[in-house]
C-alpha cells in the first residue's frame, strides 16, 4: 500500500505533465492497484455517460463513447453518492444489470467526481473476471483518485475561463485601444499590458517605474496634470480622469485618456491601478469637427453679412428704375427723356449683373454649372475685352495699357463668355480700387501640342491689400475692407477662381498695400480649328415672311419678346398657356414658337409633346424653350419634349437671331 502512495504522490505533483497524462497514469495505477482491466474517467449529464478517458489492456475504448447512464454500473455510485465495488456480480443482487447483460463484467469499483461541489462523472475500474472482495483501503484510494480529479478538473476549468478572459481582456484592449496598468506603491513596481505598452510605443520586455512612466507625458500641461492628479488620489482616495499628451519611446505625439484608482490598507495606499486608452483619432475628430463648427459659423455670419448687403445693392438700382418710370411720364424735355432712358437702362444691366452674380455663385456651389465650350478667337476675345474698359479708364482719367501676345489665328476650344466674365470680374476690380495711375492688362499664349497655355496679367496701381485680405480674397461670402462702400456683392473673385479650377486653371494674386495688386490667370484651353461661320451680330434682317407664336404666361415678358421680333417685321400670335398655345396651333401653322417652360393649367414641355403627338406642327417647326432654369436635366427634358432650341431668361438678341435665320 505505502507503494500505491508513492506513486500518486509521483504522479500528482510532477511539474512538467499536464491533466491529460497524470489522469491516463492515475488509471494505469489503479489497474494495477486493484488487480482489475478496464479504467475509465467519465462525465455524466443527465442520463448521458461520456468516456473521457479509458485505460485497458483487453478492448478499446475511445474516449467520446456514450453510453445511457442506466447502463452502467456507475448509477448504483451515483444513487449512494459514495465509493462502490461489486467483485463477483454473477453472485450478487445485480446480476440482472443491463451491464452485466451486455458487457459481462464481473468486478466493478468506481467513486463520484465532485467539481465545485456539483456531480461532474466518475472515475472506475472494471473487469470480467471476479476478483476478491475489495477492502476499505481499496474503497479510500477510489475516493483520492476520485477527490483529486475533482480538484484538478475544478482548477484547469478555473484557469481555462482565465485564460479565456485574459484573451478576451487583450482582444478588447487591442480592439478599443485600452491598455491596464498597476502600481504597486511599496516597491515602485509598475506592471503594463501589452496594449499598454504598445501604447507608448516600446518593446514588450520594458518595465518602467513610477519616474519613467510620468517621463512619457509631454512636459508641461500634461505632465504636470498627470504628476497632480496622482498625488491627489494617493492623498485622498479620489479617482482620476484625465486627457493628456505623451510622448512614445519612437518620439510620436499621442492624445490620451488615463484612470486611475487607489487601495488602501490601514489608512495608506499601497497600489494604484487603472486604463490607458489611446484617444488619438478621437481628439483628431473632434478638432476637425471644432474646425468644421468654427468655419461653418464663420460662413452663416459671412452669409448673412452678404445676405445684408445683396439686399441693399439690389434695392439701389431697383430704387433706380422705378423712380424713374414713375417719373418718366412727366418730363417733357425729350433730351431728358433719353437721359432718364439711359439711366434705367443702365440701372437694369447692374440689376441684371447683381443677380447673375448670386446665381452663378448657386450654381457653383450645387455643382451645376456647365461650361459650354465652342471655338473661340483668343485675340478677338482679349481686345473686345479691352475695349470695354477703354472708355471706362478715359472717364476716370486713368491709362490703361494693353499688351496681348496672341496670334491673330490662334482658336481655342472655350467657353467665351465664362472666360470674359474672368477678365471682367478682375477688371471691374481693378477699375474700382484705382484712383490714378495705371492698369495693365496684358496677355501671352504658349501653344505646345494640342494646348493653348493662355496666361492673362492683370495689374494696377490701386489701394492694394493687406496679407490678411489676400488670404481671404477668394473666399466666398468674404469681401475686403478695402472693398467695402465700393458696391458689388463680394462674390465675383469667387466665382473668378472657380470657374479657372472649372477650367483646371488657376488665379493667383500679388498685392502689396497703398501700391497695387497684380492678378495673374493661367488658363490651358485645347486647340481648335476656326469655325465655318461665326456668331450671329446683333443686326436684324426681314423676317416678316415667318408665322411666330409666343406662349409665356407673364405679360412683360410677352410684350419683350413682341419688342424683339418687331425689329425683324414679325407680327407674332400671343398665347398665355399650354392650353392656348394648342388652340392657336389647331388654327394656324407656326415656322417657329417661343414656349416657356413654366406655366399654369398646362407647361410648356407637357404642350410641346402634345403638339407632336397630335400632329400640329408643320414640317420644319420649331419649338425653342424659354426658361430661367438652365441646369442640365432640364435642357434635357426640354430636348426629350422634342424643343430644338434653348434660350436663358433673361432673353437677347443674339440668340433670337441664330433662331430666325434658320428659317430665312
Amino acid at each position: 500500500m505505502p507503494n500505491i502512495l508513492r506513486s500518486f504522490h509521483d504522479i500528482v505533483s510532477d511539474q512538467f505533465s499536464d491533466l491529460d497524462h497524470k489522469t491516463r497514469q492515475l488509471l494505469t495505477l489503479g489497474l494495477e492497484a486493484f488487480g482489475l482491466s478496464v479504467g475509465i474517467v467519465s462525465k455524466i449529464e443527465g442520463d448521458q455517460y461520456e468516456v473521457l478517458y479509458a485505460e485497458s489492456d483487453i478492448v478499446d475504448i475511445a474516449p467520446g463513447t456514450r453510453f445511457n447512464v442506466n447502463d452502467t454500473y456507475c448509477i448504483h455510485t451515483l444513487k449512494s453518492r459514495q465509493a462502490t465495488g461489486f467483485h463477483h456480480v454473477a453472485q450478487s443482487d445485480i446480476a440482472s444489470h443491463p451491464c452485466y447483460q451486455a458487457q459481462q463484467l464481473e468486478s466493478y469499483l468506481g467513486a463520484c467526481i465532485q467539481v465545485n461541489g456539483e456531480l461532474y462523472g466518475t472515475v472506475n475500474f472494471s473487469s470480467p473476471e471476479p476478483t476478491t472482495p475489495f477492502t476499505s483501503a481499496d474503497y479510500d484510494y477510489v475516493e483520492l483518485f476520485a477527490q483529486w480529479l475533482g480538484a484538478e478538473i475544478a482548477r484547469k476549468a478555473a484557469l481555462d475561463a482565465l485564460t479565456k478572459q485574459a484573451s478576451t481582456l487583450q482582444k478588447l484592449e487591442s480592439v478599443g485601444k485600452i491598455g491596464t496598468w498597476s502600481v504597486d506603491m511599496r516597491s515602485g513596481q509598475i506592471d503594463w499590458s501589452d496594449q499598454t505598452r504598445r501604447i507608448h510605443e516600446t518593446s514588450k520586455d520594458f518595465i518602467p517605474d513610477i519616474e519613467s512612466g510620468i517621463a512619457f507625458y509631454k512636459p508641461g500641461k500634461s505632465r504636470d496634470a498627470i504628476s497632480a492628479a496622482v498625488k491627489d488620489t494617493v492623498d485622498t482616495g479620489a479617482p482620476w480622469s484625465l486627457k493628456a499628451q505623451i510622448v512614445t519611446a519612437r518620439g510620436n505625439e499621442k492624445w490620451v485618456l488615463t484612470k486611475g484608482e487607489a487601495e488602501f490598507e490601514n489608512g495608506e495606499c499601497v497600489r494604484l491601478f487603472g486604463t490607458f486608452q489611446d484617444i488619438s483619432k478621437a481628439e483628431a475628430l473632434n478638432r476637425e469637427l471644432r474646425e468644421q463648427k468654427e468655419q461653418a459659423e464663420n460662413v452663416l455670419k459671412e452669409r448673412s453679412a452678404l445676405m445684408a448687403k445683396i439686399s441693399h445693392e439690389l434695392r439701389t438700382p431697383l430704387n433706380g428704375i422705378l423712380g424713374l418710370l414713375d417719373n418718366l411720364p412727366q418730363e417733357k424735355d425729350e433730351a431728358e427723356q433719353q437721359q432718364k432712358y439711359r439711366l434705367i437702362k443702365r440701372s437694369a444691366r447692374i440689376l441684371h449683373h447683381l443677380i447673375d452674380e448670386v446665381l452663378d455663385f448657386s450654381k457653383i456651389n450645387a455643382g451645376e454649372l456647365r461650361l459650354q465650350k465652342k471655338p473661340t478667337n483668343i485675340l478677338a476675345m482679349l481686345v473686345d475685352t479691352a475695349s470695354i474698359y477703354q472708355p471706362l479708364c478715359d472717364d476716370k482719367g486713368l491709362i490703361l495699357n494693353t499688351d496681348f501676345r496672341v496670334a491673330e489665328d490662334q482658336w481655342a476650344d472655350a467657353d467665351r463668355t465664362r472666360v470674359i466674365q474672368i477678365l471682367t470680374n478682375l477688371m471691374s476690380n481693378a477699375l474700382k480700387f484705382t484712383k490714378q495711375g495705371t492698369i495693365s492688362f496684358s496677355a501671352h499664349s504658349d501653344v505646345h501640342q494640342n494646348d493653348c497655355y493662355l496666361t492673362i496679367r492683370i495689374a494696377d496701381t490701386g489701394k492694394g491689400m493687406t496679407n490678411e485680405e489676400v488670404q481671404r480674397l477668394f473666399r466666398p461670402f468674404y469681401q475686403a475692407k478695402s472693398a467695402e462702400g465700393s458696391g458689388g456683392t463680394g462674390l465675383g473673385l469667387s466665382i473668378v477662381k472657380e470657374l479657372c479650377q472649372m477650367m483646371q486653371g488657376d488665379v493667383i494674386v500679388d498685392s502689396e498695400e497703398g501700391k497695387g495688386s497684380v492678378f495673374t490667370v493661367n488658363l490651358p484651353l485645347p486647340k481648335c480649328q476656326a469655325p465655318s461661320h461665326t456668331d450671329a451680330e446683333e443686326d436684324v434682317f426681314d423676317a416678316s415672311g415667318l408665322t411666330v407664336l409666343v406662349v409665356d404666361d407673364n405679360e412683360i415678358n410677352r410684350i419683350v419678346m413682341d419688342s424683339y421680333l418687331q425689329r425683324f417685321n414679325i407680327q407674332c400670335h400671343m398665347a398665355t398657356d399650354g392650353c392656348e398655345a394648342i388652340t392657336r396651333c389647331e388654327q394656324n401653322q407656326y415656322d417657329v414658337i417661343f414656349m416657356d417652360c413654366v406655366m399654369p393649367k398646362l407647361d410648356g414641355i407637357s404642350a410641346t409633346r402634345q403638339l407632336y403627338a397630335q400632329g400640329l406642327l408643320k414640317a420644319g417647326a420649331s419649338v425653342v424653350a424659354l426658361t430661367a432654369n438652365t441646369a442640365d436635366d432640364d435642357k434635357k427634358a426640354c430636348r426629350d419634349a422634342g424643343m430644338t432650341f434653348f434660350m436663358a431668361k433673361p432673353v437677347e438678341m443674339g440668340p433670337i437671331i441664330n433662331v430666325l435665320r434658320q428659317h430665312c
